[in-house]
């Protein structure tokens, strides 16, 4: 029953790749195999786009709403495993990882900004 639903919602091209699988797990994982591709593609045009965007004429408020837009779109994207215990080794890297996670933020939204900031620009960057 599992398997026919699953066949049922897929396209043609995809139904008679997994037609002959034997199970219900098996096709599903082969769906995950192929479509986890397209979480790497979009990482990666998400990554660009955080790398290519400028302010321009736009405000700073809205050039940081569309970057925030980018990296929350990024984040929900990842798939970290949980983690059951945390002593004070791990909660210090997931701290350290954070807080390196955070600066690549400023660096990308600092990239973007007008050359009229570039004094304010370097005066950050010194501090990080």
């Amino acid at each position: 029953m599992v398997i026919s639903w699953i066949l049922t919602n897929v396209s043609e091209s995809i139904k008679k790749s997994m037609m002959f699988v034997g199970s219900a797990q098996e096709i599903w994982k082969r769906l995950e195999n192929r479509f986890s591709v397209a979480n790497g593609s979009r990482k990666y045009q998400l990554c660009k786009a955080m790398y290519e965007m400028k302010q321009l004429n736009k405000k700073i408020f809205d050039y940081y709403t569309q970057m925030k837009c980018l990296w929350e779109e990024f984040e929900a994207l990842k798939h970290y495993p949980p983690i059951s215990r945390l002593n004070i080794e791990m909660s210090a890297y997931v701290n350290a990882v954070k807080k390196e996670e955070e600066e690549q933020k400023l660096f990308q939204f600092l990239n973007g900004l007008n050359e009229q900031f570039s004094t304010m620009r370097c005066f950050i960057q010194a501090f990080v």
